[in-house]
Order: C-alpha cells, then structure tokens, then sequence
C-alpha cells in the first residue's frame, strides 16, 4: 500500500513543487498507456503464474469487480471507468495556464 501512497504523493509533488499542468491528451495518453501495460502484463502473467492489474482473473478478495461480470467482460468494462477517473482528475486543471493553480 505504500507504494500507491508514493504514487499520488508524487503527483501532488509534480503539480504543487514542479508547477506541472497536464493537457488535454494527458489522460488520453494515461489510458492509452495503462492498456499497454496490461497487454505486457497478460502474457508475463501466464508465464509467472500471478495477475497483475488483475487481467487473468478477478482479485481472490472483495473488490468493485464483484459487481462485473467475469473474464473478459470486467476488463471491457473497467476501460469506461479508468477513462472516466482520468478526465475527472483532469478537470481541475482545464482551464488552468501555466504556473498557476
């Protein structure tokens, strides 16, 4: 959990200390990126026996993926809602220029 503790942390850190802006295509590129990994991850997943980003089956614990349908459905339907996640982390930043909040 730490880990993803750090990984928002270091967005905070790029936006408040750094004075990043991200753009229009940033979550564009976000979701474009995340599918990438987990195209890299299924076959690593085969080959290692674990499941990443949860693309062989859905996690052993209760999660919102309960509420989906199974494999291959969920990951079909988890795109809409990263893309969605995406544009409302977004949206502070819309009308945003450069080097201000």
């Amino acid at each position: 959990m730490a880990s993803h503790a750090i990984l928002v942390m270091a967005g905070i850190w790029a936006v408040k200390v750094e004075g990043y802006r991200p753009t229009a295509r940033d979550p564009w590129l976000a979701l474009g990126l995340l599918n990438l990994y987990a195209v890299v991850m299924y076959p690593l997943n085969r080959l290692l026996g674990s499941n990443y980003l949860y693309v062989i089956d859905k996690p052993p614990t209760a999660s919102i993926l309960d509420y989906f349908p199974g494999w291959p459905w969920y990951i079909l339907l988890i795109e809409p809602l990263a893309i969605t996640l995406f544009l409302a982390l977004y949206l502070p930043f819309r009308n945003s220029q450069a080097g201000r909040w």
